[in-house]
């Protein structure tokens, strides 16, 4: 492709990221399903996959005609789905647990990271510096959801500390206002080490290292729109695990498409941010010789619900078999 076009080409892509009004179940153009994803946050190289295998024409090579819509603003994955304004979209798997035992009947099709990226960072100097120093200090965490996990972590290792709500900056932790915060290791854990902080300056308390391996984000869909369209699905999930390895062995092209779609969107970009968020992926992703594992290992379910069961968030009463479909073996 000669570079004028190139650059048309990236320019069209980019307006496919837009808002989408309500759609009807997947339509057929040009010989094309077309379908909806919603990913439930805003650009970010956490979702280059995705990206990749559209601009890279891996839909298009499964006969799919996609359209990426992001969310998190002043919208949700959960009631694009909900609302059938998405055909798929991401979203965590605690949330999602949480969402169908209220009575949304969705599905489970990829479970794509393969360990969770959530950690509690805090600084040495501040004391810091082992397990037993968190107890009594305050930890920031964000407003909304996330706080089953972190909450797990602490009843677990006998831990007495204040959660401190904050929306989504490390602000409070930067100035001192708290001992510790709350970090996703692709994103707010970025934020601080970017405003200055060495990470070796940092104590890392991963949830994943401490029996708390409940992973984040997998690809949903509806039960019923499964049920029509089962080979659909099948395709949708083959060709965004193809986009995945596109961005993992092409990561400064990834990474150029994932900060021009930022800025595009009215967001701040930062290259080097985007480039660990990525890298970090790879490794909450997993791929093994240019693929992926997008199966949900029955001991992350159960671990998932006895840790929501024991928040009050759940009554447990899921089947794995009930919520999750493996449409790819």
């Amino acid at each position: 492709m000669k570079p004028g076009s190139q650059k048309l080409f990236r320019t069209l892509i980019l307006v496919v990221f837009t808002g989408l009004l309500a759609i009807s179940p997947a339509q057929e153009s040009n010989g094309l399903k077309k379908v909806v994803l919603a990913l439930h946050w805003q650009p970010q190289a956490q979702f280059a996959g995705y990206y990749m295998a559209l601009t890279k024409g891996i839909y298009k090579k499964y006969g799919l005609d996609v359209s990426i819509r992001h969310t998190g603003f002043k919208d949700n994955a959960i009631d694009l789905l909900r609302t059938g304004s998405a055909h798929f979209i991401t979203n965590f798997l605690s949330g999602s647990l949480e969402e169908y035992e209220k009575g949304l009947n969705l599905r489970l099709i990829a479970q794509t990271s393969r360990k969770s990226a959530l950690t509690i960072a805090g600084l040495k100097s501040r004391g810091i510096k082992q397990l037993s120093d968190l107890n009594n200090k305050k930890i920031a965490i964000w407003q909304a959801g996330f706080r089953e996990l972190p909450q797990a972590f602490l009843t677990k290792y006998g831990l007495n500390s204040q959660f401190v709500p904050v929306r989504s900056t490390v602000n409070l932790f930067l100035m001192g206002g708290v001992d510790a915060q709350v970090v996703m290791d692709y994103n707010e854990l970025n934020s601080i080490i970017f405003s200055g902080v060495k990470e070796e300056d940092l104590t890392l308390f991963r949830i994943a290292e401490y029996g708390l391996n409940v992973p984040e984000d997998g690809i949903y869909c509806s039960a019923s729109f499964l049920e029509k369209n089962k080979g659909l699905a099948e395709k949708f999930v083959k060709a965004t695990m193809e986009g995945w390895i596109e961005a993992f062995n092409n990561k400064e092209e990834t990474v150029e498409f994932c900060v021009d779609l930022k800025r595009k969107n009215g967001l701040q970009a930062n290259r080097a941010h985007q480039m660990r968020m990525l890298k970090t992926m790879e490794a909450v992703i997993q791929p093994r010789n240019n693929t992926l594992n997008t199966y949900l290992d029955p001991g992350m379910f159960n671990l998932a619900i006895q840790v929501l069961k024991d928040a009050g968030r759940i009554e447990g009463n899921i089947k794995y078999y009930n919520f999750y479909v493996q449409v790819v073996k």
